[in-house]
């Protein structure tokens, strides 16, 4: 979104995203309000896909942004959702930097799963405090895979790089992971053992305290 101004006054206002983060967390908003006001904007700016995963409203309870999973046909033939003390169902992506990942050889490790787009305003919300848990903790014990749900590498490219993400951004470009863990909601969270299996899983967007006090957790350091 590009600065609007104000005719009325001398002064121009910065109506961008980042601006407006700033501005409300030093009011002190709570995120649930952080994140209504940010997926308000992401549905200004995000562009006709045709039903491809467009933001319609947040929930209130989670401050998440419910997906259309119509395009997602086929449930019936891909298992039932991941349950809590059960493997995580493996998959193999492609990441932005053109490696390929595979969760079962992260094996040995706490794996966070971030479900996420572009145009989802609590997902941008969440991302740093994804990156600064990463950046704590991601020293060999902990694994983030962000799996991006259907979106192309040029439109993944430039938030990435605007944010400063450092930990792996994987492309599920046809859905098809997306579909397997069942997401209904953006963003979405899987936290997995180092064994392999579910720990739990968030509908929602992550503080960083909170995100923080998870992989402690995962990683027995609570």
């Amino acid at each position: 979104m590009k600065p609007e101004h104000d005719g009325a006054a001398s002064a121009t206002f910065s109506f961008t995203p980042g601006a407006l983060w700033r501005w409300f967390r030093l009011l002190g908003l709570p995120l649930i309000a952080l994140t209504l006001i940010a997926t308000a904007i992401a549905l200004l700016r995000a562009p006709n896909r045709g039903g491809r995963g467009v933001p319609t409203t947040v929930d209130g309870a989670t401050g998440a942004v419910p997906v259309n999973l119509s395009r997602l046909a086929g449930l019936e033939g891909v298992g039932p959702p991941p349950k809590e003390g059960a493997p995580a169902p493996d998959f193999t992506l492609p990441s932005l930097d053109g490696r390929t990942y595979r969760l079962s050889e992260l094996r040995g490790r706490a794996v966070v799963i971030n479900f996420w787009a572009t145009w989802c305003g609590p997902c941008r919300a969440e991302m740093p405090a994804i990156e600064e848990v990463y950046r704590r903790y991601g020293d060999g014990r902990l694994a983030v895979l962000a799996v991006n749900v259907e979106e192309d590498a040029d439109r993944v490219a430039p938030f990435v790089q605007r944010l400063g993400l450092s930990f792996p951004i994987l492309l599920d470009r046809d859905g098809v992971v997306s579909r397997r863990y069942r997401i209904t909601g953006l963003p979405t969270t899987y936290l997995i053992r180092p064994d392999g299996t579910v720990d739990g899983m968030r509908i929602g967007p992550y503080t960083r305290a909170m995100l923080q006090a998870r992989v402690e957790q995962l990683l027995g350091e609570d």
